[in-house]
């Protein structure tokens, strides 16, 4: 894996989707592995374009996965050469961008679901101070329409540097000899003299009351639901936070399996619910209670 920590989050406004956009163009070529060739390179290796290589961007990320078939050295070494490639050495052409365009544009039409919008709703609603529902990963038509080459090198250069990017390796293989290969191709990546500095994410209001309505015409059900937020401190891993994660997801589960139960009895007013609570985005605590409930029910 290649983990960017840049994603969403990090664009602005006029860059909205730019981070995803450029997670695609990681695929239009590169410098040692061309468009054209790319895929046929490693179905030559026995690998499954998607399956086993494949790349996702989020609020805070992007990583590209890459699976290979087994652990020989000379393998590895072609794998993080493409790593290191779409680390620094994207071809970035401006035919390949075009060319790309209709694809971002149809995953839009695609993800632009009653869910997705329920989705960014909510996140509106929650955290109507923070940035996040500003900064939805997959963006908005009129950058994707507009943006070019110069802005795509522009959030590369600034963002895939060094400091934000981590390489992970797991598998059958020796710890020394990885760490040196990985040092052979990422050694020399250079950092910029003015790096862009992180994004301000907004504030959490865990004290402000507020109710909302929302009309989804395509919503296949009607959902209540309750739910506090809190700022989330981020702090090092410990047993401690371990053991605090665990016992919360097991009260919730416990309140969401009594939930199921209800939902079965004869004259319940929902059909379904759930409750959880989760540390999101290492900026904000979130718990909820949700209620799938007929349209006449919903009090």
């Amino acid at each position: 894996r290649l983990h960017v920590h840049a994603g969403a989050l990090m664009e602005q406004d006029p860059e909205q989707g730019l981070a995803h956009y450029l997670e695609h163009m990681a695929f239009n070529g590169t410098e040692h592995f061309a468009a054209a060739e790319m895929v046929k390179y490693f179905q030559r290796l026995g690998m499954a374009f998607g399956a086993d290589t494949n790349a996702y961007t989020g609020f805070d990320r992007t990583v590209y996965q890459l699976e290979l078939p087994e652990g020989r050295e000379e393998l590895i070494d072609d794998g993080l050469l493409l790593l290191r490639d779409y680390a620094g050495r994207m071809n970035l052409a401006t035919e390949q961008i075009e060319s790309e365009r209709g694809v971002i544009l149809s995953e839009m039409r695609e993800r632009d679901t009653a869910s997705f919008r329920l989705f960014q709703e909510r996140l509106r609603f929650v955290l109507p101070d923070a940035l996040f529902h500003r900064r939805m990963p997959i963006g908005v038509e009129e950058t994707v329409r507009a943006v070019g080459r110069e802005e795509f090198a522009a959030f590369y250069t600034h963002w895939y540097r060094p400091s934000r990017i981590t390489v992970v390796a797991v598998g059958n293989v020796d710890p020394t000899t990885m760490a040196a290969q990985i040092e052979r191709h990422f050694a020399d990546m250079p950092e910029p003299e003015r790096p862009a500095p992180d994004p301000a994410l907004g504030t959490v209001d865990p004290d402000s009351v507020q109710a909302q309505y929302v009309v989804e015409a395509e919503a296949p059900a009607v959902t209540v639901a309750l739910e506090t937020v809190h700022p989330y401190t981020l702090g090092p891993d410990s047993l401690d936070l371990r053991i605090h994660q665990f016992r919360r997801h097991v009260a919730h589960e416990i309140i969401s399996r009594r939930l199921d139960i209800l939902a079965e009895a004869e004259h319940t007013v929902f059909s379904a619910g759930q409750a959880c609570a989760y540390d999101w985005q290492g900026f904000v605590t979130r718990a909820a209670l949700d209620l799938t409930c007929r349209p006449a029910d919903w009090q």
